[in-house]
């Protein structure tokens, strides 16, 4: 594959100091590529996972960059759309009531469930979270002396309006006039270059024998070692005053999903991270990271999805964060969680 290459436009990038951490060997940032025809595969040093509709990959010895929203400059867009307009999957919503099934695009669950401009990035998406990153990888930096295995964005860059216009209407063409009012809500749009270390391989990347994962996925790697650099990560953002999982982002992912976490230990999508205090009542959304982050690790381990068990984890992470600077963790750690929860169910009394 030769990419396109697409001249840049900035409109924001990495502050310092983080910006000095950048790796000096990374190539020219005033232009980036974007692949003619948007389909899945590896062609090095550019590779695309299957079901990544918004991202582009480039790697090298100084690690990958990530183009996120470089599609809209393919002149094959369109066929993109049909693409994803043919892909369907069932949806599950309900607020405390049965769960209700629907079937849905690909297409229409950026729309309508994710409120994003399908195949494309939304510039206050890009700009959010670039910034988020930034803020967060500059705390990082600062307390343990290391960037996070996490995304270190570079540079967002607005798409030009005249693309944007031929955007529109393409997307239109497929929707009935009452909806054309919300595609349009999502200009502008735009295009997130961050920096990762390796080439960031998620949980659900993994396609191992039916039967035989566990066996093939030690020969691939050190399942024991990955697995602790999660929890370690996700015990260093609440310690940093971080909430992995804000409940705003379910519908658009989090980054302890197993969608969202590498291979290497680290994570990806870091604009679910919501600043601890900003929450009237955080503690729902940090009991939510550990239920997140142990589905995530049983899928790892079983190469299946499910909810995995978060007693054990909880416990260790809090252990952790019985000195932390956050008076909710300090609690949190401190609370006999069996007593509690005998309870609440009513087996004990207060």
């Amino acid at each position: 594959m030769k990419p396109l290459s697409k001249p840049a436009n900035p409109v924001w990038k990495l502050p310092p100091p983080l910006a000095e951490k950048i790796p000096r060997n990374l190539p020219d940032l005033s232009s980036y590529p974007v692949q003619e025809r948007v389909l899945p595969g590896q062609w090095p040093p550019y590779h695309r996972p299957k079901g990544h509709w918004r991202c582009l990959y480039q790697w090298d010895s100084w690690g990958c960059l990530a183009v996120k929203g470089g599609e809209s400059h393919s002149p094959h867009f369109d066929s993109m759309l049909e693409i994803m307009e043919r892909q369907r999957l069932t949806f599950r919503y309900g607020f405390d009531e049965q769960p209700q099934n629907a079937r849905l695009s690909v297409l229409e669950r950026f729309l309508f469930v994710e409120n994003k401009f399908p195949g494309a990035v939304r510039l206050q998406e890009a700009l959010d979270e670039a910034r988020v990153a930034a803020d967060f990888q500059l705390a990082y930096w600062r307390r343990y002396g290391e960037l996070a295995r996490a995304p270190l964005p570079l540079v967002v860059h607005q798409i030009p309006q005249e693309l944007e216009r031929s955007l529109l209407e393409l997307l239109c063409r497929r929707l009935p006039a009452r909806h054309h009012g919300r595609v349009q809500a999502l200009l502008p749009l735009g295009v997130l270059v961050y920096w990762y270390p390796t080439l960031p391989e998620r949980v659900s990347h993994v396609r191992l024998p039916e039967g035989e994962h566990w066996q093939f996925l030690r020969q691939l790697l050190d399942p024991r070692q990955v697995v602790e650099s999660w929890i370690e990560l996700l015990t260093r953002c609440l310690l940093l005053g971080w909430v992995p999982c804000d409940p705003r982002s379910s519908l658009q992912g989090m980054c302890l999903e197993a969608q969202n976490l590498t291979l290497d230990g680290g994570m990806v999508d870091l604009d679910s991270l919501r600043r601890l205090e900003t929450f009237h009542d955080p503690r729902s959304a940090v009991e939510r990271c550990f239920e997140v982050l142990a589905a995530s690790i049983a899928h790892f381990l079983t190469g299946k999805p499910g909810p995995g068990h978060p007693a054990s984890l909880r416990q260790h992470v809090l252990s952790q964060c019985k000195e932390s600077d956050h008076e909710l963790l300090r609690v949190m750690a401190g609370e006999d969680v069996y007593t509690a929860t005998l309870q609440a169910l009513g087996v004990l009394g207060s």
